[in-house]
């Protein structure tokens, strides 16, 4: 994808804070193709997943993983002292 800097200056005349420009109208149909570009490209993904740093993300675990490693503590708990002889 390539970036082309629009020829759009401010108005001399205008105050610094007003948002006015003078553009020619070419200049906002290559910004509106360009917006819609941009857009088509994040709604598809784009080349690549956005990711920080490249860091890993782990999928989260369904809520029957949650439960069955919950019942696998629970059944260790009762296992282990049941192992162990009496004194």
């Amino acid at each position: 994808m390539q970036v082309q800097r629009l020829g759009c200056a401010r108005s001399s005349s205008a105050p610094t804070t007003s948002l006015r420009a003078s553009c020619r109208a070419g200049d906002l149909v290559k910004l509106a193709e360009a917006t819609q570009e941009l857009m088509a490209r994040v709604e598809r993904g784009g080349p690549g997943p956005i990711s920080a740093t490249g860091s890993r993300s782990w999928p989260r675990p369904t809520v029957s993983v949650l439960r069955g490693a919950v019942f696998a503590l629970a059944l260790a708990c009762l296992v282990l002292p049941a192992s162990v002889p009496r004194t």
